[in-house]
């Protein structure tokens, strides 16, 4: 109307105003009657439906009510609105039960006294019956369940104590002892039973076995956890996501602290602020495992091909191009005994930096050969995988070229059988054990001196006299001993060489690449996998890029991302299509113009991507960068990090040498701060990503790892908006020397590196040794 101006809704009138009455009041006072401070209400909370009221006090106490109004119809109030079924009364609750959700406590530490006053109640998900709800006090927050439970009690039995005395003698006799019911005698005082009494002669008469039960229901309320110990102020404010999961503060080790929405300067909404970036961290050696001596010859099948911690950091993993899986396990908890994550719970002060020792190995993948296609097969480990541990026992993916093989370590006691009479140690000379004007002598164990040695037959005949002890065999168990069992074999599904494998978080499903594949696989099925991504073309001569990683979402089962060899991620979403070639999302990032040249494309290929451990951001290794995405903005990447820009001017060397195949490996902390990858002459990087980071640290794979420090020159970068930026950061620009003027070397290549899942802490091979650095 009127130029075209869009009529969007005419504001509803004024509605009129309620007319409130008086309903209920519990607890109410009498004139005169003094109020105790710890009666005095502090918290009041409505369940989402309205049918319980919830209210908390000063002196720890919570207090449920149940509405009542709505059972008198038989239905809920929304059951019966829905029906229209007419109600004209008002909510009406009664009192169902309380307990005592906090006591007074003493900080001794901080020498504060805590109050047991309760500051917030709120009300979660009803389960099978049962009543959920969280309750605070100023440090600690308590999730509790209330569930009506039905009182047993176990009656008629024939031991009854009101009956112990008084009931008179069940059978007359001769004898002098009157034998009273439940065992009872005159002599013992009051309702004495004894498990020793003698039964009378004619017996009891009726034996009355115990029953359970149930005769009445009672409200239970039981603390079913303890959040404590993450507040050093009071708690103001506890509140439930709508998945059911606490918000929780974060601390300072997460880039972005979530505050209270409040209104400043004309109404802005402050969300979230950035944290300010991190100081550099200081890398300091740990431990090596395998290190060699100066002039040691490296053999071949010891090198390290694969590096993977456990997810809680407990255990490492290690493959060999010899086909071995090396297992480690952490030992600097176990001193403490308990896990890191308890102990920081428990405020326990840990200055010791993440220790492992060796654990276990075994022979995972043995050289195989294919006939059909006159293919040899390398036993080199590919990828390690972790898998979820149950009863104790760990479970672990391993792959070569073509097999995937699923395996389970678990500590056994090893079994001998001890005291068996049939020794074979003793089977000859120990003599004849019964003499007899037989001429055969019998020995023990049921030897013979015609037989030679240790003979043991199964038909000897016994002596005359018999033997004279008979020891049966006994199992003992002295030590135990870890065993690596291949539960099952993932095979004949690749037509080319396997470069992923990948666990889905469901623990069910995993999924594995090749150049041109990728297959989605059951842990429990074996023999059959479905080809959820096919990028081979119907003319081979047609093929322009091919699979080169691929990686599972850590939190959503339905995502994954794989990268080509044209420099490009795509994410996939399993529900939109059994075959997924057509992508979710895109990520590549565009050429400059006049860029292009011979090498761009070999350059470009991504070697390996990685998730970060929210699944926001993903992590790509190029041959020239480190590229840090956000699955959110698909225009380019968020940061650039220059690892082997000195190395352009080289390109046609290093293709000559084929260096420039090599695919370095790549990883991120687990608070998503930094970023670390490898590099030549033993060298790797570590770059911090948070806002305003200038962070980029040069280590070498040795026990000392700043021994090659290389300087780092200021990192221009450019704006993409007001709050994402896009950020340039250049490693050493001397092409082929470091800052101590020593050439780098081409041939010791640092490829394989892992970061701690919940640590500053770093493992990277060098040729076949471990190297572990903390920070």
């Amino acid at each position: 109307m009127n130029g075209g101006d869009e009529v969007i809704a005419a504001p509803a009138g004024p509605s009129n105003p309620l007319d409130w009455k008086f309903s209920q009041v519990f607890g109410e006072r009498t004139a005169g009657e003094e109020v105790q401070e710890v009666d005095i209400i502090s918290a009041i909370e409505f369940y989402k439906s309205g049918d319980y009221l919830a209210t908390g006090d000063r002196g720890g106490r919570v207090v449920l009510f149940e509405r009542t109004d709505t059972k008198d119809h038989g239905g809920s109030r929304r059951d019966l609105e829905r029906a229209e079924y007419s109600i004209s009364r008002h909510p009406e609750f009664r009192y169902k039960t309380e307990f005592q959700s906090h006591e007074p406590e003493f900080d001794y530490l901080k020498s504060l006294e805590i109050e047991e006053k309760i500051n917030k109640i709120r009300w979660c998900q009803t389960a099978n019956g049962a009543l959920f709800l969280l309750s605070t006090n100023d440090k600690t927050i308590k999730f509790w369940k209330v569930q009506e439970k039905k009182v047993k009690k176990i009656s008629e039995m024939n031991v009854d104590p009101s009956k112990g005395v008084g009931n008179g003698s069940i059978a007359s006799s001769s004898s002098s002892t009157i034998y009273l019911a439940n065992g009872g005698s005159p002599e013992r005082s009051q309702n004495y039973l004894s498990n020793d009494f003698s039964f009378p002669p004619g017996g009891i008469p009726s034996l009355r076995l115990p029953t359970v039960s149930s005769h009445e229901t009672s409200l239970v309320a039981r603390c079913r956890r303890v959040y404590a110990h993450a507040h050093d102020y009071h708690i103001n404010s506890i509140s439930n996501n709508r998945i059911c999961r606490l918000i929780c503060l974060l601390d300072k080790r997460v880039p972005w602290l979530l505050i209270s929405t409040t209104q400043m300067n004309g109404g802005d909404e402050v969300i979230a602020a950035p944290a300010g970036p991190s100081n550099p961290l200081d890398w300091k050696f740990s431990q090596v495992f395998g290190e060699r001596t100066a002039g040691e010859e490296v053999q071949e099948v010891d090198i390290i091909s694969a590096i993977e911690f456990y997810k809680s950091g407990d255990y490492l993993a290690t493959g060999d191009r010899g086909g071995r899986v090396v297992l480690f396990e952490r030992t600097d908890t176990k001193d403490h005994g308990g896990s890191r994550r308890d102990l920081e719970r428990a405020e326990y002060s840990i200055s010791r930096h993440p220790e492992f020792r060796y654990k276990t190995e075994f022979q995972s993948h043995e050289p195989e050969f294919d006939y059909l296609k006159s293919l040899e097969i390398e036993e080199k480990i590919n990828k390690i995988r972790w898998c979820q541990t149950a009863n104790g026992a760990l479970f672990l993916l391993s792959t070569n070229d073509k097999t995937i093989k699923f395996w389970k370590v678990q500590e056994k006691k090893v079994k001998k059988i001890s005291e068996m009479n049939v020794d074979p140690s003793k089977g000859v000379g120990n003599g004849s054990i019964a003499s007899s004007s037989s001429s055969t002598i019998y020995l023990a164990n049921g030897g013979s001196p015609e037989r030679s040695q240790n003979y043991l037959s199964n038909d000897f005949s016994f002596p005359p006299g018999g033997i004279p002890s008979l020891r049966l065999p006994t199992v003992s168990s002295h030590e135990t001993s870890l065993v690596a069992r291949c539960r099952r074999v993932y095979a004949h599904a690749h037509d080319y060489h396997i470069n992923s494998i990948s666990n889905n978080s469901d623990g069910e499903t995993f999924i594995s690449a090749d150049d041109l594949r990728i297959n989605l696989w059951n842990l429990e099925i074996s023999n059959q996998s479905f080809n959820i991504v096919d990028v081979k073309p119907a003319n081979m001569e047609d093929l322009t890029e091919v699979i080169t990683s691929a990686e599972f979402h850590p939190t959503h089962c339905n995502t994954l991302a794989y990268s080509s060899s044209k420099g490009s991620i795509r994410l996939v979403d399993l529900r939109q299509s059994a075959l997924c070639d057509s992508h979710a999302k895109l990520f590549e990032e565009q050429e400059a113009p006049g860029s292009r040249s011979f090498f761009t494309e070999i350059i470009a290929s991504i070697s390996d991507i990685k998730f970060g451990g929210d699944g926001r951001y993903i992590l790509s290794r190029d041959y020239m960068t480190l590229k840090l995405w956000d699955i959110n903005m698909d225009s380019g990447p968020v940061a650039t990090f220059q690892v082997h820009e000195y190395l352009r001017p080289k390109l046609c060397d290093l293709y000559e040498n084929d260096s420039i195949f090599d695919k370095f490996e790549c990883c991120l902390s687990g608070d998503g701060l930094r970023v670390a990858t490898g590099s030549y002459s033993n060298l790797f990087r570590v770059f911090g990503c948070a806002p305003g980071s200038t962070e980029a640290t040069t280590l070498e794979a040795s026990k000392n790892p700043m021994r090659r420090q290389v300087p780092t020159p200021s990192r221009p970068s450019r704006s993409l908006g007001n709050s994402i930026t896009r950020v340039v950061r250049r490693g050493a620009e001397t092409p082929g020397v470091d800052a101590n003027g020593n050439s780098f070397d081409f041939t010791t290549k640092l490829l394989h590196l892992a970061w701690h899942p919940t640590e500053n802490a770093i493992a990277c091979a060098a040729a076949n040794s471990l190297y572990m650095y903390y920070a």
